[in-house]
């Protein structure tokens, strides 16, 4: 259901790109998408068809056991037998608990998940000069693998245009204006600055086909302000 959810998406996405009413690399992220499912699901396949030819081989040998006559061994080397098994299963347990200890990311906040980074096949989600990270593949230390959101939102992260990237520093005193209801005015500051240019989200673009740049930095969420993760407000230097 999903890869003919996918093929739909392309079929869309290359009308729509007939009409220059989306981006050709909109349509290569449709089709990238698509394939990597479609060859996920003919492996898949073929997979089924060795574990069926496995199956028959696996019942003829059974049928064989079967029909051959052994000599019953006693109770206690049975048992014997089983108590060194569990034993190495015991084991293997052992060694599979510590590596799945080590596998496990754990979150510093409580909240929810709410995008994936650097997917496989997912190239429009990448900066220039980033690479795309495929299955085993292990990240550097500080390399973003997803977004979480707060529960409750404690800093709002914005970004400095190229003119204003001198005037924000860290302790910058700025103003948050809400204009959702219920509007809120509060002071505040900036907490810290991001060492580089950083891609827009796509909703502050001014326009939606023309990419944006700024400087991201982070500012602190005053007492008494009450804001919703992903919610937009205006800020402006005091």
């Amino acid at each position: 259901m999903r890869l003919e959810d996918y093929a739909a998406e392309v079929k869309i996405s290359t009308d729509l790109l007939t009409k220059n009413a989306i981006a050709p690399y909109e349509l290569d992220k449709a089709k990238a998408l698509y394939e990597a499912l479609a060859k996920k699901v003919e492996q898949m396949e073929n997979h089924v068809v060795q574990a069926q030819e496995q199956l028959k081989v696996a019942q003829i040998r059974q049928d064989a056991f079967i029909a051959q006559k052994f000599q019953v061994p006693s109770v206690d080397a049975a048992l014997d037998a089983i108590r060194k098994e569990a034993t190495v299963q015991e084991k293997l347990m052992e060694e599979l608990s510590v590596q799945r200890k080590m596998l496990v990311l754990t979150a510093p906040i409580d909240g929810t998940v709410v995008q994936i980074l650097a997917k496989t096949n997912d190239a429009a989600s990448q900066r220039t000069g980033e690479g795309v990270l495929q299955a085993g593949e292990v990240v550097v230390a500080g390399q973003p693998i997803l977004v979480i959101a707060q529960n409750k939102s404690q800093e709002i992260i914005a970004y400095a245009g190229q003119g204003q990237i001198g005037q924000i520093t860290a302790g910058t005193k700025v103003a948050l204006v809400k204009n959702n209801a219920p509007s809120q005015i509060a002071r505040s500051e900036v907490v810290s600055v991001g060492p580089i240019m950083e891609q827009l989200p796509v909703r502050l673009w001014f326009n939606p086909n023309v990419p944006q740049w700024g400087l991201p930095f982070l500012v602190k969420i005053p007492e008494g302000m009450e804001l919703m993760p992903g919610e937009m407000v205006g800020i402006r230097r005091l």
